[in-house]
């Protein structure tokens, strides 16, 4: 077992929030004595209801059988990402907002941790603005393995101690958890006090299963779910240009049963359209531009206040 000493530290049940400690090859609790396993140097920190659930979400989604079926086949695999076409989102002003979030992050320490949650198919463009401390103290947490993950875990119990984490980012995430709600109670539990929370969720955007897909949020709907942290910045992040490619890529594949043809129709619509994604660059920053977004973004922090029973 190779689990960092600065993961350690911080790393705690997801059940009781005590810490855990090293045990031969597992972690186990301090506390309830439940033991998690290590898979290639990441802890496995999951309670038997979120593994239960997940798998019945995996098969009941449809994108999930034909990524298994790709899989099988590495070289159609390759050629499928090459060829995809380009994310339908225009996203003006994410890289500033990640700047951002970086600068409040270094000024609660020079070495912050930073939680990226549901980071499992993280990809250069989510990235994109975070600086090197940041990105040297970022841990990627998902439900399912990949092999940047530092801890494989379910959001609506995250496996830390309260207080002991200085960020937290969730991008594109919020729109496929059963419960919003306890995930942004669980996020106030291990943030440090001053600690910094980055979301961005679609607005237009089709339904797509990654294993499920719930819910969007409005821009109010937006605040109002991070209504405890004090709010630094909202707004858009892919305009209603944006919106618009997406459903225009959208519809005319949503007319065939077949998911090959459906995939096909997709991928060639998604190209046609894409261009016009780019008229965002004009129009994101505008009033009413949250009317139709295609995803909008909240940055804020934890309250520095202490709440006193009555």
């Amino acid at each position: 077992m190779m689990v960092s000493e600065e993961l350690s530290k911080i790393l705690a049940c997801p059940d009781c929030h005590a810490p855990v400690e090293r045990h031969h090859d597992d972690l186990v609790c301090s506390q309830c004595r439940r033991s998690f396993e290590v898979i290639a140097n990441v802890p496995v920190m999951l309670r038997q209801e979120s593994q239960s659930q997940l798998q019945k979400f995996a098969e009941a989604a449809e994108n999930t059988a034909l990524r298994d079926k790709l899989a099988q086949r590495p070289w159609m695999q390759k050629l499928v990402m090459a060829l995809r076409p380009p994310h339908p989102f225009f996203f003006k002003g994410a890289r500033a907002n990640r700047e951002k979030l970086c600068a409040l992050l270094e000024k609660l320490s020079p070495n912050p941790v930073t939680v990226d949650v549901g980071s499992g198919i993280r990809g250069k463009t989510n990235l994109k603005g975070m600086s090197p401390k940041v990105l040297n103290g970022l841990i990627g947490l998902d439900i399912g393995y990949t092999s940047h993950l530092g801890v494989i875990a379910d959001a609506h119990h995250l496996p830390f101690g309260d207080g002991t984490v200085h960020g937290v980012i969730i991008q594109g995430v919020l729109e496929h958890v059963a419960d919003p709600d306890a995930i942004v109670r669980e996020v106030q539990r291990v943030l440090r006090p001053g600690g910094a929370v980055y979301v961005e969720t679609p607005f237009v955007q089709h339904y797509h299963q990654d294993p499920e897909d719930f819910r969007r949020y409005t821009l109010a709907g937006l605040r109002q779910l991070l209504g405890e942290f004090q709010e630094t910045s909202a707004g858009v992040s892919a305009g209603p240009a944006s919106g618009l490619c997406d459903m225009m890529s959208e519809f005319p594949a949503v007319w065939f049963k077949n998911p090959h043809m459906y995939w096909a129709v997709k991928w060639l619509t998604g190209w046609l359209v894409w261009p016009i994604s780019w008229l965002d660059f004009f129009g994101a920053g505008r009033k009413r531009s949250h009317f139709m977004a295609g995803a909008l973004f909240f940055m804020g922090t934890k309250s520095t206040a202490l709440k006193h029973e009555t």
